[in-house]
């Protein structure tokens, strides 16, 4: 849990230093979603991975899903910036998309196939072993 902790101050937003106790632990709870299922999380914080497609400031579009087919708006954090190729974005899901609270660079080669497997064992019959 403290590992947890420690990346999310490090993590690569200008706001991450920035975070309260509550809003750690929404951050150290939050689901990992795909964009099929984004809109189920309105108004929470989740974490979600993706290609970036656009990363131009003030908002960034990510694909995502195994084929990289959906598309994910992300209104990104004051002087961030992403560095890689694929990226997870912790942040609130809004009515168009998700506001970033902060991100972290994934690097430039991501299975999203992979990734889209772990997200189906963690929301089915393994879900106990993510809580």
């Amino acid at each position: 849990m403290h590992r947890l902790k420690d990346l999310i101050q490090q993590g690569t937003s200008s706001t991450a230093s920035k975070t309260s106790p509550k809003m750690e632990q929404q951050l150290l709870s939050a689901p990992r979603v795909d964009a099929a299922d984004i809109r189920q999380f309105q108004g929470q914080v989740v974490r979600i991975v993706g290609k970036v497609e656009q990363g131009n400031h003030p908002v960034a579009v990510l694909a995502c899903g195994p084929d990289t087919s959906m598309r994910v708006h992300v209104k990104m954090a004051p002087g961030n910036q992403y560095n890689t190729a694929y990226v997870e974005v912790m942040g609130r899901v809004n009515h168009d998309g998700m506001e970033e609270i902060m991100s972290y660079d994934l690097g430039d080669c991501f299975d999203m196939g992979n990734y889209q497997q772990l997200l189906t064992f963690s929301m089915g019959q393994y879900r106990p072993l993510f809580a």
